[in-house]
């Protein structure tokens, strides 16, 4: 009965109580700092790669293709009025200027430089409708810095990687079987069960052996998440080499969440031929905000630790309870003695009485 009291007492109840609500902070808290970086950051852009966007636009043949640009550098970066405008200048038709500016409307680090008239530099109508109802909508864009000349990115692990000698030994394989399909089940069943990762010049490698787009692409696809790191202009290179938007739109959706210079994502548009595929390369790079390799990372970082504190805590509550157990023990031992320290008393006391 003692013990059942103790162990109701507030002192392992509040141990317990502290841990779970400690394990729920630190969940619901890393929940949603892993939220935030899935939702990206901005950064201030930088002159450099400003001038490197400004030339695409103005170079760019039609209205729509400029408007592709604007929306893939939005993702990224955040940018002043001024230069903003300058983009939006090299427009032509002001119905593609509009959406040139709806794609840059929240992308504006400086609003309050923005002129209170702008909407009276388009015709009268729907379109100046259109960007006074958006002037009265946008939002700040609060950059985290000024963009670097890198974005901060992590390095991709396995835990092997195909050794060069490897990979000769399998392109010297391929280049001894003269029939297409053959060569690309060889190269399936090599590739397949094996889950070692690939450096990029061991992928230029295996793509330069095969002779068909169709079979670089194959290969792309089959070694989607065995790429250890690549960039947006060694994808372009890749690209170059497949004979249709529609094979380097599915090339580009097997390498993307591999790239590592996401803040130079706009120059993948330049290996498309037709602004419709630019289109659609655009809006399947639209959501790369952080390498979903890392963020994969992190989560399995962030689980390791996770139970490694469950672990430990659970460990300092057990031996809390045990200690307290050892207590309840002691209290009883002590308890008894004490009972029977009064019965002996007692009983020497009758004895006395009767002799008495």
């Amino acid at each position: 009965m003692h013990f059942n009291k103790l162990i109701k007492s507030n002192t392992i109840v509040q141990y317990m109580k502290a841990t779970l609500l400690f394990l729920f902070i630190l969940l619901a808290y890393t929940q949603a700092l892993t939220f935030g970086e899935i939702k990206g950051i901005f950064f201030n852009i930088d002159k450099r790669r400003y001038k490197e966007v400004f030339d695409r636009v103005k170079y760019a043949l039609k209205d729509a293709l400029k408007t592709t640009l604007l929306k893939t550098i939005a993702v990224n970066y955040c940018m002043t009025w001024e230069q903003a405008w300058n983009l939006l200048e090299n427009y032509s038709t002001n119905e593609e200027k509009v959406n040139g500016f709806e794609a840059l409307n929240n992308n504006i680090n400086d609003p309050k430089n923005r002129p209170a008239n702008i909407a009276e530099k388009f015709p009268e109508g729907e379109l100046r409708d259109k960007v006074t109802d958006l002037v009265s909508k946008s939002k700040e864009c609060k950059a985290k810095e000024d963009a670097p000349d890198q974005f901060p990115s992590s390095s991709f692990y396995f835990k092997e990687l195909w050794m060069d000698t490897e990979v000769d030994m399998i392109v010297n394989n391929i280049r001894k079987i003269p029939i297409n399909e053959l060569r690309m089940e060889l190269l399936s069943r090599i590739l397949s069960p094996n889950a070692n990762g690939f450096t990029y010049p061991q992928i230029v490698k295996l793509y330069d052996v095969l002779n068909t787009s169709g079979e670089k692409t194959i290969l792309i696809e089959s070694i989607e998440d065995k790429i250890l790191r690549i960039t947006c202009e060694q994808v372009n290179v890749l690209q170059k080499g497949l004979l249709h938007d529609s094979r380097r739109q599915t090339a580009l959706d097997a390498l993307k969440s591999s790239i590592t210079d996401y803040e130079n994502m706009f120059i993948l548009l330049d290996a498309f031929s037709s602004d419709n595929a630019k289109e659609l390369a655009r809006v399947s790079l639209e959501n790369v905000k952080i390498n979903e390799n890392t963020l994969n990372n992190k989560l399995r970082t962030f689980w390791t630790v996770y139970i490694i504190i469950v672990v430990v805590v659970s460990i300092w509550v057990g031996f809390a309870c045990y200690k307290k157990y050892k207590e309840c023990i002691r209290d009883k031992t002590y308890m008894r003695l004490e009972v029977n320290n009064g019965n002996n008393n007692s009983l020497m006391e009758r004895k006395s009485v009767y002799v008495l």
